[in-house]
């Protein structure tokens, strides 16, 4: 395995190709990973992260491209995450469908506009690690209470409340098939 780790890496270097291992093994899987050869333990995750990669080479190589307008940021505080979403979609990066919801009407007919299945997370420039504290509900049972919960929670940590996200659950893969779309449709 030192060998072929060796080699593969002579040849990514030689050649200038991305290359990437999937083994199951840890064992075998760090002898590539010490050479500075990107391991997987499953080949999916590798060809996704190849193909993540080329797709990302292939938007750094356009030309003749207008890179987004970013609005201007306000950089004394931090943004909570429905402005970030926000900011987001603004230069065309596509985002989940959600609500910033301040009250509990507006949990409840965010909830039933939405789901199930539903995401609700606090909203709070001040805990930007959200599920480090509880507050990030994956298909809650009561949404209501959950978000009486989460402003509970923000209360207790000494932080700012303002809202909670009521988000769309999207599937597994969503999140890598939408920067793909974004990709190939800003390469345009």
């Amino acid at each position: 395995m030192p060998r072929f780790a060796k080699d593969l890496k002579t040849f990514a270097e030689t050649y200038g190709h991305a290359v990437a291992v999937a083994a199951p093994q840890d064992s075998v899987r760090r002898q590539f990973e010490q050479a500075g050869i990107a391991g997987f333990a499953r080949e999916r995750e590798g060809m996704d992260a190849l193909v993540q990669f080329a797709d990302h080479a292939a938007l750094m190589g356009r030309t003749g491209s207008t890179p987004a307008r970013v609005p201007p940021i306000d950089k004394t505080r931090f943004l909570n995450e429905a402005e970030s979403l926000a900011m987001l979609a603004s230069v065309g990066i596509p985002v989940i469908e959600h609500r910033l919801c301040r009250s509990e009407d507006e949990v409840r007919s965010a909830s039933a506009a939405l789901g199930p299945p539903i995401v609700i997370k606090a909203c709070s420039p001040d805990v930007p690690h959200k599920s480090d504290h509880g507050l990030v509900a994956l298909n809650p049972a009561d949404p209501v209470a959950e978000f009486q919960r989460q402003r509970r929670t923000l209360g207790a940590l000494g932080a700012k409340f303002e809202g909670a996200i009521v988000a769309r659950m999207a599937p597994k893969d969503a999140s890598l098939r939408s920067a793909r779309a974004w990709i190939r449709s800003s390469a345009r």
